[in-house]
């Protein structure tokens, strides 16, 4: 009769129960109650980049074949720095999400100066941004109120600049193709709210500067095009209400 070593065992059982964990927790449970965040059939709306930090590069090359580059970053608050943000995702099955992001932002605002008169102000002139993405994610939630959700996928980002507020015919045209990817932190401390907190980036895989002028002896011609590159990197904290 061939015996058993009690420990040996006792340690294949063990490995059976933690393999079986393991592959219970990537492929993650079917059955989530409908209150939990990433059941089958919710929609969650978000308001993406509420608070964060970014930083921008943006590179190109003018008529002239110079490089041009230009580089902006600190603090973004909705609303103010960065515009405002929407998400709205589905989960088509449990964990899994598809949707997307749309996004505008509006820059004005005035310098202002001294001379032998007195202070004088002036407008600056507007910036518009439109951004417009799809996001595919993944939401790995470890309970019912805390986990990761991984979000990405293409993006469009074009960005108007009027040169002077005294023309809406001169402007520079920045659009780009991006690949975007999100990994956030997600907290949903009660049933259909929660909070976001996680890095993010942009990067672009095509772009293309255009500047447009309306002079009648321009220094430059009234319309050239090159192609761009651009990235953004950052952490931002967002909010989340699912249904």
């Amino acid at each position: 009769m061939t015996s058993r070593d009690p420990g040996s065992l006792r340690a294949r059982r063990g490995l059976v129960f933690a393999a079986a964990g393991i592959a219970g927790f990537i492929v993650g449970s079917p059955a989530r109650a409908a209150n939990d965040f990433g059941a089958k059939g919710q929609l969650a709306i978000t308001g993406e980049e509420v608070v964060g930090y970014f930083t921008e590069h943006r590179k190109w090359e003018n008529y002239s074949g110079v490089r041009q580059e230009t580089n902006r970053g600190g603090l973004a608050l909705a609303l103010q720095q960065g515009g405002a943000r929407l998400g709205f995702h589905y989960f088509l099955l449990p964990q899994f999400s598809v949707g997307g992001t749309v996004g505008y932002d509006l820059r004005t605002g005035k310098n202002s100066g001294e001379d032998g008169d007195g202070t004088y102000s002036y407008d600056l002139a507007p910036e518009h941004t439109l951004l417009v993405g799809l996001r595919a994610g993944y939401a790995l939630m470890f309970t019912d109120v805390v986990g990761f959700w991984f979000r990405a996928g293409p993006a469009m980002e074009q960005r108007v600049r009027r040169v002077t507020q005294f023309s809406e015919e001169d402007k520079d045209k920045d659009t780009v193709w991006l690949a975007s990817l999100d990994i956030l932190f997600a907290v949903t401390p009660v049933p259909h709210f929660g909070f976001y907190l996680g890095p993010s980036g942009d990067i672009a895989f095509a772009g293309q500067r255009k500047q447009l002028r309306d002079d009648p002896n321009p220094p430059e011609p009234e319309e050239w095009h090159e192609p761009e590159s651009y990235q953004r990197l950052g952490v931002a904290a967002g909010l989340i209400g699912y249904f």
